[in-house]
Parts: structure tokens; C-alpha cells; sequence
């Protein structure tokens, strides 16, 4: 059946958590019902990590919730600083995946290490933007990043398209933008009003 815009509306501000409210008869869609329409309205799937955190708030164990935030931080810094650091300790051998050209090279190996704090930053960043939409905090996260993109395109804009900086100066962009999601939400898990918040 197809979905009228208030019902769509409704199904998408509520999907991230309602399959896991303890009275079924509330929102009586299983997951995978939820998924295979988000699907065919041209939405993503959930994350794994939406997932779990959707299903710990809505039994209401929020103590776990940090935890769990933790947990996947560690995983995944483990599993991608490394390959950072190599791109630290050897920008030029980085840079020749992409290019021979030795002039473009040295112009950009300070833009490697830029290019490296902006994705440390963006790991924590994106578990953090999972973990508020794991709440169902549909509208924080729409402001969060319309903000954001607003700043982001007034950087590219102000600095990249009018000053023409270095390669370095121009990447600087990604870390504004992954700081500005980052501290949002974290500033949103550890003041927002989620921990009461029922769907």
C-alpha cells in the first residue's frame, strides 16, 4: 500500500526506534517491514550502530548508551588510525596512489595531514550523528546538518572559491565541517532532552 505524505512523514520521524517499544500495538510494523518501505521510498537502511542504539533507548537501558558509543569508537579508531598515521609518516608515498606528477605532489603532501586530522575527527563525528539519529532525533538532526552545510558552503565559498588558498587551507573545510557535527552532537547527547523522550 502506498503511504500519503503525513503517514511517510510520520513513519520516518518515528522508524529509528518504534520497532523496539515494548507495546507493539503502538507501531505495529516489524523491522524489516520498516526497512523494505524506507527502501521504496528511496530512503537508506539503518545502520548497524542506529540499530543497536535504537534498540538499548527504546528498552530504556540509556546507561548503555555511552557505553556503546565507546565501544564503537574504539573499533573503529583501531581499525582506521593506523592507516592515518601511515599517511602521516609518508604523504609523498601516499600521494603517488594519486598522481606522478612530482610538482603536485609537494604542493599537496601539507594537505595529507590536514586531509589526516579532518578524518580522525569525522570517526568520532559520525558515530556521535549515528548515535543522536539512533534516538530518533530526526529534527536535531536535520538542524544540525542544515546548519552546518550553510557554514560549510559559505567556507568554500568565502575562502576556497574567492581566495584561492593552498591545497592545505581548502581541505581545512572537512574539519570544520566534521568539528561543527561533532561537537553538536555531542553537545546534544550530553544536554538534549533524549533520555525522556517518547515517540
Amino acid at each position: 500500500n502506498e503511504l500519503t505524505r503525513e503517514q511517510f512523514i510520520k513513519l520516518l520521524i518515528n522508524v529509528r526506534a518504534a520497532e523496539y517499544y515494548q507495546n507493539p500495538k503502538k507501531f505495529p510494523l516489524s523491522a524489516k517491514k520498516i526497512e523494505y518501505i524506507l527502501k521504496k521510498n528511496g530512503i537508506c537502511e539503518l545502520t548497524s550502530e542506529e540499530k543497536v542504539l535504537a534498540s538499548i533507548f527504546g528498552e530504556r537501558k540509556i546507561s548503555q548508551v555511552w557505553r556503546l558509543i565507546r565501544k564503537i569508537m574504539v573499533s573503529a579508531f583501531t581499525m582506521v588510525v593506523p592507516i592515518l598515521i601511515f599517511y602521516a609518516v609518508f604523504p609523498k608515498l601516499s600521494m603517488r596512489i594519486y598522481t606522478d606528477n612530482p610538482e603536485l605532489i609537494l604542493s599537496s603532501t601539507s594537505a595529507v595531514y590536514v586531509m589526516c586530522v579532518a578524518s580522525f575527527i569525522q570517526i568520532a563525528a559520525f558515530i556521535l550523528f549515528n548515535a543522536v539519529s539512533g534516538t530518533g532525533a530526526i529534527k536535531t538532526i536535520v538542524v544540525i546538518e542544515f546548519i552546518n552545510l550553510i557554514i560549510y558552503i559559505l567556507f568554500v565559498w568565502l575562502v576556497i572559491i574567492k581566495q584561492r588558498p593552498s591545497p592545505a587551507v581548502a581541505w581545512s573545510s572537512e574539519i570544520l565541517y566534521q568539528s561543527f557535527i561533532f561537537l553538536s552532537c555531542l553537545l546534544y547527547l550530553f544536554f538534549g532532552n533524549w533520555r525522556n523522550k517518547k515517540l
